[in-house]
């Protein structure tokens, strides 16, 4: 049986007003800091963190401001999500770093859920996503509100690289709706796998 301590650094983007509740990870079940709104954000960037992104424009609808920073991209010589977010935005916000392990073996997939506008991702936050386990990454999209519309929006995830006794699952999402891109991070302690 796999069992971690699910860490969901969760990348998301700005927001049009205060919204405190853009959603958690609901599976595998994560834990957090008691008396937070673990959903709000840890941080803001922009197209101006790299180069790469100039001469895109991402002040128009949220599912084009998507396609844009997909359009440029390659040009920033980032490798993955990861690599933008975790300078930027150390540490993965308001999980709790001693959480009990949870059991993924059966699951195959991770799920993102807004129980308040009854969503998987806000309608409104088109932006990329990714897995990681350690430091493998086993998903990416470019724009998860376009690839999982359901609620709970459902991510397939391949949890068999979690070997040894512990390992560490991080989400991150990034939502480009704005201009000011807000960072959202949500984690935990690595996982256990128990044999």
């Amino acid at each position: 049986m796999k069992t971690f301590t699910f860490s969901s650094a969760v990348v998301l983007a700005t927001m049009v007003g205060s919204v405190n509740a853009h959603g958690y990870i609901s599976r595998p079940k994560a834990s957090y800091k008691p008396n937070t709104v673990y959903t709000t954000y840890n941080g803001l960037t922009s197209a101006s963190i790299n180069k790469g992104f100039a001469g895109g424009v991402y002040n128009h609808e949220p599912v084009n401001n998507a396609k844009q920073f997909t359009q440029h991209w390659k040009a920033t010589g980032y490798k993955s999500l990861r690599d933008m977010i975790d300078p930027i935005s150390p540490g993965y916000g308001y999980s709790l770093d001693t959480a009990t392990p949870v059991d993924v073996s059966s699951y195959t997939d991770m799920w993102w859920q807004n129980d308040e506008y009854k969503e998987g991702f806000l309608n409104s936050h088109h932006g990329p996503c990714e897995g990681w386990i350690d430091n493998k990454m086993v998903f990416h999209y470019d724009d998860c509100v376009a690839e999982f519309p359901s609620y709970p929006a459902k991510i397939p995830t391949d949890y068999s690289s979690c070997k040894g006794d512990k390992c560490l699952f991080v989400f991150y999402w990034l939502a480009l709706h704005s201009p000011e891109w807000q960072i959202y991070s949500t984690s935990m302690k690595p996982c256990s796998k128990l044999f």
